[in-house]
């Protein structure tokens, strides 16, 4: 199952402000192929890379076994590392001068969701799932 829903890769270039690394691509021309990892989209894995200010955000996302990485970094070193499982949903939010994307988790996991801002700042935050 693929998470439903997820931007467009465009979207994410836009969101990143570059290209990704298809993660494989050393493998491929180790093996003596080149393979076009956009045809597979999103059926593949890749990692997007954004620096902004001291902070810098790396995404390796797999969207085909609903798996993400978030590795946040500053000057001092590693701020937070989660991996993700079980994600549901990537939703890109362009509201009131911000760039954030949200994750959300499939059914019946105690929490609800994961927001990374990429702009105007890098920023990672998490809403637990709220019990009635």
């Amino acid at each position: 199952m693929v998470m439903d829903p997820l931007p467009d890769l465009a979207d994410l270039v836009w969101a990143f402000e570059d290209e990704p690394h298809y993660a494989y691509e050393e493998d491929d021309l180790a093996a003596g192929y080149e393979s076009d990892w956009r045809e597979q989209w999103p059926y593949t894995r890749v990692v997007f890379v954004l620096s902004r200010g001291q902070r810098r955000v790396s995404l390796d996302l797999q969207p085909g076994h609903e798996q993400a990485r978030l590795l946040v970094e500053d000057a001092q070193g590693e701020v937070a590392d989660l991996l993700l499982r079980k994600v549901r949903s990537i939703e890109l939010d362009r509201a009131k001068g911000r760039v954030v994307l949200q994750i959300a988790f499939a059914e019946g996991l105690r929490t609800d969701r994961v927001f990374l801002q990429l702009d105007p700042q890098i920023s990672l935050g998490w809403e637990p799932f709220a019990f009635d």
